[in-house]
């Protein structure tokens, strides 16, 4: 044992959920009523002071890309600085009972409530939309490579465009719980409440699915082969390739399996049962995938920090005879472009010539 940070919480309300490592080693745990940075050698660096309405119940932070830290008390969503977690702005909503937020790789946040909607705020604070106001269970999103948000809804899985409209809902036979995992081609995993485990493709239809022996309270974690790793209830540990038949099980019981586990990037995984933490022998890093393990990484950053984008290549070129422009966009396939144009260009035509790649238009 290293060390011990002990709270001044009763026992009923020190529940700390999967801390966040900061690039500096700091190490960000939400409790009940109080969130804690703590160096490595176990020292309070600050906390965020406790109000009369400030309910973290166990949740956690988002990293920033710039150190900044982001928690949601119950009706809010803060941003604080890392050095002194002194607060750079505060949001008020109604989302009580808030999930976790997660981040774009613009720092965008998207984060939901159990009994509210899913909201989207920019890195300064601004409410950018808010969506799917229903009741959605156990919102603990995960971020493709093109922003799309998966998270959990009562009997299914929504999906989310960047901009807060539903793309579509996965129904399966009761509710999901944990945080969906992405794969490298961009499938989305998930497990739920019944022991069903369910792959579905990025446009919502069914890939594969198998029901196991007990309750997958846990996300999954992907290696770098594609082999998705989760527990049950039982305290069987899975390990399934990418068709969903098994590669291995081992029982690390007694105890059930209420962890997600952690790859690291020597291929180790972690997992906790019951009261042990258990270390399996792996070999392969996490997926290169936009979501690969629960809060996206080893470090819990709750960041999608995405593929290096590549420059679009704009060609314009004016037709003889009739003064028309004619106007060509390449760019990374899956990858939202933004084309700004003149107030006089005519936007629909451009639509139509750029319609093979997603984009956003405006003139102006």
């Amino acid at each position: 044992m290293k060390w011990v940070y002990r709270t001044n919480q009763s026992t009923a309300q020190s529940g700390c959920l999967a801390p966040a490592v900061g690039k500096d080693g700091t190490i960000y745990a939400g409790f009940f009523r109080t969130f804690l940075a703590l160096t490595p050698e176990g020292v309070l660096k600050w906390s965020y002071p406790r109000t009369n309405f400030t309910y973290l119940t166990g949740r956690g932070a988002a990293l920033a890309g710039d150190g900044c830290v982001f928690v949601a008390p119950d009706s809010a969503v803060v941003k604080l600085a890392a050095d002194d977690g002194s607060v750079l702005w505060r949001a008020e909503n109604s989302n009580s009972q808030a999930g976790w937020p997660v981040l774009s790789p613009s720092d965008v946040l998207y984060y939901g409530s159990y009994h509210a909607n899913v909201l989207g705020y920019s890195s300064d604070g601004i409410r950018l939309w808010s969506a799917f106001n229903t009741y959605l269970f156990n919102f603990d999103p995960a971020l493709a490579f093109d922003l799309t948000i998966y998270g959990s809804v009562r009997f299914g899985l929504l999906s989310l465009s960047p901009l807060g409209r539903t793309n579509w809902i996965f129904q399966c036979e009761s509710d999901p719980l944990g945080s969906p995992a992405i794969d490298g081609v961009e499938d989305i995993y998930f497990g739920t409440r019944g022991g069903w485990f369910y792959a579905v493709r990025p446009d919502g239809t069914l890939k594969w699915n198998r029901q196991f022996g007990s309750r997958l309270n846990c996300s999954p974690a992907i290696n770098g082969e594609g082999m998705i790793h989760l527990g049950d209830q039982s305290g069987n540990f899975y390990s399934l390739r990418p068709d969903g038949t098994t590669n291995w099980v081992l029982n690390i019981g007694p105890g059930a399996i209420e962890s997600s586990p952690v790859i690291a990037d020597n291929g180790t995984i972690y997992v906790g049962c019951g009261g042990h933490l258990v270390a399996i022998a792996g070999g392969i890093p996490p997926a290169q995938s936009a979501w690969p393990m629960y809060r996206h990484d080893a470090q819990h950053t709750g960041r999608q920090s995405g593929p290096p984008a590549q420059a679009p290549l704009l060609t314009i070129n004016r037709t003889p005879g009739n003064g028309a422009l004619e106007v060509g966009l390449s760019g990374e396939a899956g990858r939202a472009y933004t084309v700004l144009s003149p107030q006089t260009c005519n936007i629909g035509r451009l639509t139509q010539i750029c319609s093979a790649l997603p984009m956003r238009m405006r003139s102006g």
